[in-house]
């Protein structure tokens, strides 16, 4: 994705107001868990995609809650993340502004970025 040197520069400085390399997304998923375990009794699970969808991040209830009440937790989910709905699991697309928007919802933040797709 190619992007200006004026939009790099303010992901880079949100990169670094977020203490978080968004490049790296399994430093994103670690910190997006983080910040939700504060907020949430629930632990949720973020976890990196591999294959054809590396570097995208999915967030989930945990494993231990049975398959059949885990979709019961995504209006939960959806105020930690200040959406009106997720899906389950909610996905966070492979691009910089997404992990940016995303880990600044996990923590209760207005996210400075909003993602757009990069894709057809």
């Amino acid at each position: 994705m190619n992007q200006t040197p004026i939009v790099t520069d303010r992901l880079d400085a949100e990169a670094r107001r977020l203490g978080v390399d968004l490049s790296d997304s399994r430093a994103v998923a670690r910190a997006i868990r983080a910040a939700l375990s504060m907020r949430s009794t629930v632990r949720w699970r973020v976890t990196c995609g591999r294959g054809t969808a590396y570097g995208w991040i999915y967030i989930m209830p945990p494993t231990s809650i049975p398959e059949e009440d885990r979709c019961v937790l995504r209006p939960q989910l959806a105020t930690l993340l200040g959406l009106g709905s997720v899906s389950c699991p909610e996905t966070v697309p492979a691009a910089r502004d997404y992990r940016a928007e995303f880990l600044a919802r996990a923590r209760g933040e207005r996210p400075a970025f909003v993602g757009t797709p990069y894709w057809d």
